[in-house]
C-alpha cells in the first residue's frame, strides 16, 4: 500500500518497512513502527515528515485494503529498536573486553605477587 503510485515518490522510493502496528481495543488509533535500511538512515526525518505529511492521505487508502466499517487516525513513529539491540550489542562487547582485561591484568598480578613470594 505504502508503495502505491499515488504516494510521494521521496516515500515511495524511501525503501521503508512496517515493523509493528499497534490499535487501541476500538480501533480508532493505530500507531505504526516503521524503519529502513541502514544506507537509508541518514533519511529518517525526511521520512517521517513524509509519513505525517501523507497519514490522511495512507488512512484514505485503507478501505481498498480492508473490510472494517471504520478506520483508525495513524500515527507513524520511526521504530528504534534495531538501533537499541545495537547499541546493547555494543556494550555487551565492550563489557566483555573489559572483563577480559580485568582477568588478564589480576592473572598478571598473581603471577607477580608469586614471583616476589618465592624471591
Amino acid at each position: 500500500m505504502l508503495n502505491g503510485t499515488e504516494l510521494d515518490s521521496n516515500l515511495r522510493d524511501s525503501q521503508l518497512e512496517i515493523t509493528q502496528v499497534k490499535t487501541t481495543p476500538d480501533l480508532r488509533h493505530a500507531t505504526i513502527y516503521w524503519t529502513v535500511p541502514d544506507e537509508m538512515r541518514y533519511n529518517q526525518e525526511n521520512i517521517q515528515n513524509l509519513l505525517n505529511k501523507n497519514t490522511d492521505y495512507v488512512r484514505r487508502l485503507l478501505p481498498a485494503y480492508s473490510s472494517l466499517s471504520q478506520f483508525p487516525q495513524l500515527v507513524f513513529i520511526k521504530d528504534n529498536s534495531a538501533e537499541y539491540e545495537e547499541e546493547m550489542e555494543h556494550l555487551i562487547q565492550k563489557a566483555r573486553n573489559t572483563d577480559r582485561y580485568t582477568e588478564e591484568s589480576n592473572e598478571s598480578d598473581i603471577n607477580n605477587r608469586s614471583s616476589i613470594d618465592e624471591g
